[in-house]
């Protein structure tokens, strides 16, 4: 993936601030999506987000997180060049 930023809800960021434990978690997951790995979804899903690199479409990746609630990290926004400029990090329960 290209350059692409990210942004997280108020929830999400609060927590990020207030525990080092799961800011820690959210930037493996971060790392996790760069690198293709959609985390804890259905292998046909997986098949999805692969298939989205190649069409823009939306790509939803969930990670586990150890102490605290999962996360989802969702890509939609597509540039002209089919990269993805922006994902938003949330909370399942956000979604």
């Amino acid at each position: 993936m290209n350059k692409i930023k990210f942004f997280c809800t108020k929830k999400v960021n609060d927590l990020s601030k207030n525990s080092i434990n799961f800011k820690l978690e959210m930037n493996e997951a971060i790392e996790k999506f760069l690198k293709e790995d959609w985390g804890d979804i259905p292998k046909e899903d997986f098949v999805m987000n692969d298939k989205a690199l190649k069409t823009g479409d939306r790509i939803i990746a969930k990670y586990k997180c150890k102490e605290y609630k999962d996360i989802y990290i969702i890509a939609d926004t597509v540039l002209n060049n089919n990269a993805y400029e922006h994902a938003s990090i949330l909370f399942v329960d956000e979604y």
